[in-house]
């Protein structure tokens, strides 16, 4: 497939750079490692390009999100969903929609208005503005990862995921100077999860459970820190 389709020179599938190819080759791992980068960054460019708006359509739009959140490109998604104009979730719903279209085109004898072809663009608010999904060794739902995306265009976040082993809730609010933030997190019963505090400007954070130092807090276990967070094992409740 990258012999015949990609240009490994420029990063570009297919000859003409399109939001499809390039994030259905990511997503399926067909790019070779050495040329993932300038494969992504022609994906957010194209998508700049048209002014955060996506040109994928049935098949093809379920990979951007997630290619978008596995290389640290959420402040794009954000942005894409934020549009009002064609094509976009918005522009649906200046529509008088009330579920979500099969297609991004309006129809009143075509397309169906409450099909899942398009659910791709809620499920990264719940993976990656909430930051709820299960770690991928576990079963059911017993190890869950929270690792939320404090994108710039949004002050606060709140939702739930409903799992096999209960509700799991994930609600951030960032201080209006974006200096400290407050999240709470909701586990279920019989399940832990790893918790990953994002850093924000400058990196050092004082860190408070219940108003608590967390490191006075015996059932909150620090894990690591990393260049975008602070990670912590907690058990449910």
């Amino acid at each position: 497939i990258n012999q015949k389709f990609l240009d490994s020179k420029t990063g570009i599938y297919d000859g003409n750079l399109t939001q499809s190819a390039q994030s259905f080759a990511m997503y399926y791992g067909i790019v070779p490692d050495l040329v993932q980068k300038s494969v992504v960054e022609n994906l957010v460019r194209d998508i700049i390009s048209n002014d955060y708006h996506l040109t994928t359509g049935y098949f093809s739009t379920k990979y951007v999100p997630n290619v978008l959140q596995w290389f640290g490109f959420d402040e794009a998604m954000g942005k894409v969903l934020n549009q009002i104009t064609y094509p976009s979730l918005g522009y649906m719903l200046s529509m008088g929609a009330t579920t979500l279209w099969e297609d991004w085109v309006y129809s009143n004898d075509t397309f169906s208005h409450n099909h899942p072809a398009l659910g791709s663009l809620v499920e990264w608010i719940t993976k990656s503005l909430l930051g709820i999904y299960f770690d991928s060794e576990s079963v059911a739902f017993s190890d869950i990862v929270i690792a939320p995306s404090m994108i710039s265009t949004l002050s606060w976040a709140k939702g739930h995921y409903l799992s096999s082993r209960g509700k799991i809730e994930s609600s951030w609010k960032v201080d209006d100077d974006r200096q400290g933030y407050c999240f709470e997190v909701r586990v279920p019963v019989n399940s832990q999860a790893s918790v990953y505090l994002p850093l924000l400007a400058g990196g050092n954070m004082n860190i408070f459970e219940s108003g608590r130092a967390i490191d006075l807090v015996s059932d909150v276990q620090f894990v690591f820190r990393d260049s975008r967070s602070n990670v912590f094992r907690v058990g449910s409740g």
